[in-house]
């Protein structure tokens, strides 16, 4: 992808209205993994039930999704680079980086295995091509950064809505609805609707550093994100329910044919685009901590999203599911504690508030905080292993709990830090 401020902030001449950016968070969040939740959930509980669970689910993602965009409107940072200041210091935020590129780039060779189903079923011939070819049409997008990604977001988010909210409409009408299976707990299914998009509220600074005020932040948060999920997972309700399977390939062939499936491979591009530019901003900041080096991020994105697009073909990504949800099952905790860092314990904060007004970064960051780290890895022990409750939501109270008491302690043992000492009338 084009520069788009990596590793340094974005100034304000760089940044967008809420609406543009709300389009490409709307598509991205209303997306085939969101289509494919509300049929499990809709399957297993029923309409009403499901709706509940996913307006549960939506209103916890929707406070940690404002906490950590307002935190990258503030700063213009990406996640990575913020959170150094934030809690995790400069090593826990590279540890930070190659988590979360593994997993988008895992995940983005999973979503490219249904793409490249949709083009077996309509056209024909080897997968493993189409798998190719739909990896390497993203990664092209992507190497051209966020405008691009939000152009194509504007196109495909509203024909994915129109063709969900079409089939729902009109196939409700003449079918047996099926009845719950109650393979879904009511827990579980938050769980599922918080966890489904945990990478995107962790990432969320990398989004809402491009918006203007917190104003921008809610409103491209609730009529971009929370909106585009709900509808879509409303769809995905109804949906599972007319057609009583969860397979959205065959609810969508069954609908639309062709027409459908173009639809399903557009709307899988959108998160598929921000699959590839999270992972290029982490393993920049990742790169760029551990070995000083920094790449072009067009040839990262490149690196990425071959690597994707070959694991896609040859299957293996069919052995490594597991692994993916679990280490998608730690960043819960990253959550709680960069908010409770950045808004109650405030240890770095004045860092970032002394260089902003220059558009710079701070000349310092803590580099290991093994309090944080054992937090990090304590809290989350607790969402992975604890059986009762929500394990996102307990990981990520348990984090924000022990880094504001961690913080609290600290202040105690020695005086709070006022401000960077002044040498001839510059920060020092």
């Amino acid at each position: 992808m084009a520069d788009d401020y990596t590793l340094r902030r974005v100034p304000p001449a760089a940044r967008h209205g809420w609406r543009t950016v709300a389009v490409q968070s709307f598509g991205q969040a209303g997306n085939i993994g969101l289509l494919m939740l509300g049929a499990l959930l809709g399957l297993s509980l029923g309409f009403w039930p499901a709706a509940g669970v996913l307006v549960l689910g939506l209103a916890i993602q929707t406070a940690a999704l404002l906490a950590m965009g307002i935190m990258g409107m503030r700063e213009g940072l990406a996640t990575t680079v913020l959170t150094r200041w934030t809690g995790l210091g400069r090593y826990g935020s590279a540890i930070l980086g190659l988590v979360l590129a593994l997993c988008v780039t895992g995940w983005f060779g999973v979503l490219n295995t249904v793409v490249a189903q949709g083009f077996h079923t309509i056209i024909g011939g080897p997968r493993w091509i189409w798998a190719l070819a739909t990896g390497a049409a993203i990664t092209a997008i992507v190497m051209f950064g966020f405008t691009v990604m939000a152009r194509t977001a504007a196109v495909t988010a509203p024909a994915f809505l129109a063709l969900a909210g079409y089939l729902a409409l009109t196939q409700l009408w003449d079918r047996p609805l099926a009845e719950p299976t109650g393979a879904l707990s009511v827990p579980a299914g938050v769980t599922a609707v918080v966890g489904v998009w945990i990478i995107g509220i962790v990432v969320a600074p990398d989004i809402t550093r491009f918006t203007r005020d917190r104003a921008d932040v809610v409103r491209l948060t609730l009529f971009g994100t929370v909106l585009g999920q709900l509808l879509i997972g409303l769809c995905g309700i109804a949906l599972a329910l007319a057609f009583h399977t969860t397979d959205v390939v065959t609810i969508v062939t069954a609908g639309s044919g062709f027409l459908g499936i173009a639809v399903l491979i557009t709307a899988t591009a959108n998160i598929q685009n921000l699959n590839l530019y999270v992972g290029t901003l982490s393993l920049a900041n990742a790169l760029d901590t551990l070995f000083g080096r920094r790449p072009s991020p067009r040839l990262l994105t490149l690196g990425m999203g071959l690597l994707g697009a070959i694991a896609s073909a040859t299957g293996l990504l069919s052995t490594v599911e597991g692994l993916l949800a679990v280490l998608a099952g730690v960043l819960p905790p990253v959550v709680g504690i960069a908010t409770a860092e950045y808004y109650l314990v405030r240890r770095w904060r004045p860092l970032l508030e002394h260089s902003r007004p220059s558009d710079a970064l701070p000349r310092h960051a803590p580099a290991w905080l093994p309090g944080a780290l054992l937090i990090w890895l304590a809290t989350a022990a607790i969402g992975l292993l604890v059986p009762w409750g929500i394990p996102a939501l307990n990981a990520l109270l348990s984090a924000f709990g022990l880094t504001v008491l961690a913080g609290w302690f600290s202040r105690r043992r020695s005086p709070r830090w006022s401000g960077p000492r002044r040498v001839g009338g510059t920060p020092r």
